[in-house]
């Protein structure tokens, strides 16, 4: 469940991604957010007006903070000092297809360390069982040795007699 949840999760950003793009790409928006020239990277000229409008409609929430950190969760990082200007190798203008590369970097670290985690705990978890199962087994054998060792030396006390 964790795992399909994820890919769905990965599957809703690229479509945030495909809106991102359509929002720089629509010559309507460029006073608020626009291609650079080279159209390499993409600057939001006016943030204010980009969080009361655009961002809202796109993406259902005025924050953009939480704009930038999940771009750069996707790997589209900030470029400019003094601008709100961002680049991905992948985030090209007139290559919306390339976008299906771009993937949450953070995501795929943080699943294999939790997958990891999980395995650690569940080898940990299986071995404690493995290790008490093996104890109890060494304790009934040595039980069962007992008894038989007492059985023998009672059927040599009989000969004895």
């Amino acid at each position: 469940a964790k795992v399909k949840s994820s890919v769905s999760l990965r599957r809703l950003f690229v479509t945030r991604l495909d809106r991102t793009y359509e929002v720089v790409d629509d010559p309507s928006t460029d006073s608020i957010i626009s291609w650079s020239q080279s159209g390499k990277s993409f600057i939001v000229w006016n943030p204010s007006e980009f969080c009361k409008d655009l961002l809202h409609r796109c993406f259902g929430h005025h924050h953009f903070p939480l704009f930038t950190r999940t771009l750069n969760d996707y790997g589209i990082k900030k470029v400019h000092s003094e601008l709100w200007e961002f680049a991905d190798d992948d985030f090209v203008k007139g290559r919306p297809e390339l976008i299906r590369n771009i993937n949450n970097r953070g995501d795929s670290d943080s699943d294999s360390e939790s997958r990891n985690t999980i395995l650690k705990k569940k080898n940990n978890a299986e071995s404690r069982v493995s290790t008490r199962v093996t104890i109890q087994t060494k304790k009934k054998k040595k039980k069962t040795n007992k008894l038989v060792a007492k059985a023998i030396a009672a059927q040599f006390q009989g000969l004895e007699i």
